[in-house]
């Protein structure tokens, strides 16, 4: 029997669920940001943390992980802390300053989790290509 393939039916899953859960969440930020009375000039502000966030955050994430060498850990942390942040989100005090700070950081968290699937993915997937004897580029 060969070599033990890796399982490419949790990268699978792992896409499934986070864009289905994101999915199910970013469309609706702004109407619950509006039921939390919010102005419309704060709804926006809210809309542009995640990229502004992100762009600050990743690379930070990255060099933790790469530091580290714990990517799966830093990873599986962040993906909670991202559920934890906007599952809880209602628990948060409704003042502007206080929910762009919740989201702040939830976001903060959160920013890593796509670059760090992709890399997890790509390294399986080059893992299967490997055990399979598939050339890059076939």
């Amino acid at each position: 029997m060969g070599p033990a393939l890796p399982a490419l039916w949790q990268c699978k899953l792992y896409y499934f669920t986070t864009s289905m859960g994101l999915a199910c969440l970013l469309p609706f930020l702004p109407l619950i940001y509006a039921r939390y009375g919010l102005t419309r000039a704060h709804i926006g502000a809210m809309g542009a943390i995640r990229p502004l966030v992100g762009a600050l955050a990743n690379p930070l994430w990255a060099f933790l992980c790469d530091r580290s060498r714990a990517h799966n850990v830093i990873h599986c942390a962040c993906l909670l802390a991202q559920a934890i942040g906007y599952g809880s989100l209602q628990r948060a005090r409704r003042t502007p300053a206080a929910l762009f700070t919740w989201v702040a950081t939830t976001e903060a968290f959160a920013s890593c989790t796509t670059s760090l699937g992709d890399a997890a993915t790509g390294f399986m997937c080059g893992k299967w290509n490997a055990a399979n004897r598939i050339a890059d580029g076939d």
